[in-house]
Formats: structure tokens, sequence, C-alpha cells
């Protein structure tokens, strides 16, 4: 290991989370001067790792140059650590549906970033014995090749052989708003995969994902 590796590059590693704590501690519109003030760094050190920060999307500028907010990547990274929490009945009707049905089911949770449209897929409840045949990341870069994007994408049932997991065949519906909830449209995807080499494509359980979507949506919306 080089010296700089073994030495300074862990520093500025350092440096960086206490830069990226202080953004989170003050919120949006701290300036570089506070920043590099708070968390005890040199200016000229706090400035360059700030800029990397921005250009790696860890920290965004305002657009008026007041200051700094947290940025997307951490975004992603904050949903990551904290999985979405389903009601039990939820998870109660996915039980069922699971022992109705000859495929893996799996339900998946809106989100307010990244995606289409601001919005995004999160993996709230995959089938625990068979899996998900494409990680979610991969599945938000790909909305539109998989069901469960085109359903988020759509807000209509869609089904086809997934160009995010060749040889799988997938179904999905989406989980609507009550009339009258604070968030409306598409609150959740419900969706069904198997081999697309099986027996029993996904597409013939519609009607029982159609009936649990739609006793799911009080229950998520």
């Amino acid at each position: 290991m080089s010296p700089d590796a073994g030495g300074r590059q862990p520093r500025a590693v350092s440096t960086a989370l206490r830069l990226l704590e202080e953004v989170a501690r003050a919120g949006p519109g701290v300036s570089a001067a506070e920043v590099a003030e708070a968390a005890g760094v040199p200016r000229a050190t706090a400035y360059r790792l700030l800029n990397l920060l921005v250009a790696e999307e860890h920290l965004v500028r305002l657009p008026d140059l007041s200051g700094f907010a947290l940025g997307a990547r951490l975004g992603e990274l904050a949903r990551a650590a904290v999985p979405p929490v389903l009601p039990t009945a939820a998870r109660d009707v996915l039980a069922g549906l699971r022992g109705q049905v000859r495929a893996a089911v799996h339900l998946f949770t809106v989100a307010d970033a990244g995606g289409a449209a601001g919005r995004a897929l999160r993996v709230a409840d995959a089938d625990p014995d068979l899996g998900l045949p494409v990680g979610e990341r991969r599945l938000n870069r790909c909305l539109g090749d998989s069901a469960a994007g085109r359903v988020l994408l759509t807000g209509r049932a869609a089904g086809h052989e997934d160009g995010v997991a060749p040889g799988v065949r997938c179904w999905a519906v989406p989980v609507l708003a009550p009339p009258g909830a604070p968030a409306g449209g598409v609150v959740a995807v419900l969706a069904a995969s198997a081999p697309a080499a099986g027996a029993h494509p996904p597409a013939a359980h519609a009607d029982r994902l159609a009936r649990a979507a739609s006793v799911l949506a009080p229950l998520l919306a």
C-alpha cells in the first residue's frame, strides 16, 4: 500500500464524512466557511472536499449559490438503511397470496426520489423463499424493462418477459391509493415472477393479484 493510500486518503475520507455530518446538522443553505469551522477543518481542505462531494452527488449547491444541501446519493443510502415498514395485516395478505400462486410474489412501495418523474420502487417485501430476480438499483435504472417498472410509469397492470432479468416472466398490478387519501395514484406495486419456461405463467394469477392489491390499498395508503 502506498503512503498516500495508507495515510492521507483514509484521513480525507474521515474529513469528508465530518463535512457531510455538519451539512446534515446545519440544514440546507449552510456555507462552506460555516461547515469548515464547525468541522474544525482548514477552509482550503473543506472547499476541495465539498466540491468533490458535489461532483459525486453526495451534496448539492443551492440554486442561488447561498450554500450546500444533502444530495440524492445520500438519500439513496438513507432509504437503503431504513427499509419500508409494513403493517402486520399487509404481511398477512402477502403470505396468503403466496400460498395460492405458483410464483414468487413481491411488494414494492413507491419512494419520492429517483426513477420516473421523481419516483422509484423500493423493495418492501420480497418473496422469502424464491427471492427477487433483480436488485432494486438495477430495477430503477431500467423501469421500462420490467413489469413492476411499467406499472409505476403507466399506473396500469403490465406483464411480459422481464428485460432486466432474462428468462423471467412477470406480471404486476398497481396498488392505488383509496379516493381521498393524501397520497394519490400508485402507492405500491404487487408483482409475481416465475421462469419464462415454466408451466404456470404469472399472468395466470392476474385476478388474485388484483384482488390482493385492492385489499392492500387501504393498508398502505
